[in-house]
């Protein structure tokens, strides 16, 4: 039961302020006509008619918290494909700076080629006799 009550009081806090002073003020009502019960059976209607403003604002709350998180999801939904373009741009990127390296590198392995070709052609090592 505990837990029940320390789940309850976080629930609480995280209703906004108009919806805890709505249900502070619709359960003082209740209370009201509850305690009057006895006296008259017109209270009866007054009693039906908080318990059904307080079902309706319940549901209000659950609408509202399904479309903000609606809502949240939409814009993670967002910022995710946000962030795949980005990567995929940089994945390109990526790829087109490896593409020119091993080109650079091609080159400068082919001009070192030849430029010990050309170092052999001009000064030739003395040959045996």
């Amino acid at each position: 039961m505990k837990k029940k009550w320390i789940a309850l009081k976080r629930r609480w806090k995280k209703l906004h302020r108009m919806d805890r002073q709505f249900f502070r003020m619709t359960g003082a009502f209740t209370l009201f006509f509850v305690l009057l019960l006895p006296v008259s059976l017109a209270f009866l209607s007054n009693l039906v008619w908080m318990i059904s403003f307080m079902t309706l604002q319940y549901v209000s709350i659950s609408i509202r918290r399904n479309r903000q998180y609606a809502y949240w999801l939409k814009g993670c939904l967002h910022q995710s494909n946000a962030d795949w373009k980005r990567h995929r741009r940089t994945m390109y990127e990526n790829a087109e700076l490896k593409f020119k390296y091993d080109r650079l590198h091609s080159d400068y392995k082919k001009l070192e080629y030849d430029y010990h070709q050309l170092k052999k052609n001009i000064n030739p090592k003395n040959k045996k006799k």
